[in-house]
């Protein structure tokens, strides 16, 4: 019970600082919700480290209910201010427990938290400053797509060594492509549980 309220305290801290930071301006928009979107994969790593995937998947039950309403009352500003049609809040949660439930170990829930962390961002950033070329009606880039599978390729390499090339840059490109079939929000499923999926098949 006492390693429950301590997960969840470390689990909730960073949300509710970022929540702070928006309600007083410093954060805002698209800003708020990414920096909750980064900070919270990065905490599940740790979580997951210092526990279990067991314990990853205790928290979906706590954590589902509590985005849930968030949806839905909109009560929190950090992760409701998007400028876009969103179910970010919902899906990140669902991505989160889904790649818990789906990782065959530690290491395959690190790469799929770490490309949900940063594959994104990289995706959303480059496809905003330089995107030019839409693929399809999905609102993302081709630049964006790019981004993400260099961005993917990094994670993996960093993660995976013992891999060979060209299986690394199969799961890469095949990270971005998850990435990229996910419209509003819904990339924070399609691509942490395509991460999963992908490094499933190389070792």
């Amino acid at each position: 019970m006492i390693d429950l309220v301590v997960v969840i305290f470390i689990a909730g801290t960073p949300p509710v600082v970022v929540e702070i930071l928006t309600r007083r301006k410093i954060l805002n928009g698209e800003v708020s919700r990414k920096v909750v979107h980064v900070v919270s994969s990065l905490t599940a790593v740790v979580i997951a480290h210092l526990y279990d995937l067991d314990m990853i998947l205790i928290l979906g039950y706590i954590v589902a209910p509590i985005m849930m309403m968030a949806r839905f009352s909109r009560v929190f500003k950090s992760v409701n201010s998007a400028d876009r049609k969103s179910y970010g809040e919902i899906a990140f949660t669902v991505g989160v427990f889904a790649s818990a439930y789906l990782a065959r170990d530690l290491r395959d829930f690190a790469f799929a938290m770490l490309c949900l962390a940063f594959v994104d961002t990289a995706a959303l950033l480059i496809g905003k400053r330089y995107g030019k070329h839409k693929i399809f009606n999905t609102g993302k880039t081709l630049e964006g797509t790019l981004a993400a599978t260099v961005t993917a390729l990094v994670i993996a390499v960093a993660l995976y060594p013992e891999v060979g090339p060209s299986s690394v840059l199969l799961v890469g490109v095949a990270v971005a492509l998850f990435e990229a079939v996910g419209v509003y929000g819904t990339d924070s499923v399609t691509l942490p549980v395509g991460a999963v999926l992908a490094v499933s098949y190389i070792g």
